[in-house]
């Protein structure tokens, strides 16, 4: 059974996964569809430790998340979530 999540509950979410896997269904700029199995905090695949992204910045709907299957970091904006799978539970984004 899908649970509903605010936009803005989905950011907590995921940091409280603490590096383990979650996947999310959004809709790209370009108006097509994407499933990413993806996790936060990975440093491995990093280029360089100076340049920051622009889903670092305060108040943004962007959360930069570490893709397993392209094994490359993606943006993923927040606002065209629809489902996200985290802690063996289904999320329905609402708001």
């Amino acid at each position: 059974m899908k649970k509903a999540i605010y936009v803005g509950k989905i950011f907590p979410l995921l940091k409280e996964q603490k590096g383990r896997f979650f996947s999310v269904l959004f809709q790209k700029k370009n108006g097509e569809y994407r499933h990413l199995t993806g996790r936060l905090g990975v440093k491995s695949y990093r280029k360089t430790n100076s340049r920051k992204s622009s889903a670092h910045q305060y108040n943004n709907s962007y959360i930069l998340v570490f893709d397993v299957q392209k094994k490359g970091y993606r943006m993923v904006n927040m606002d065209t979530a629809i489902e996200i799978k985290a802690n063996s539970q289904t999320f329905e984004v609402v708001g």
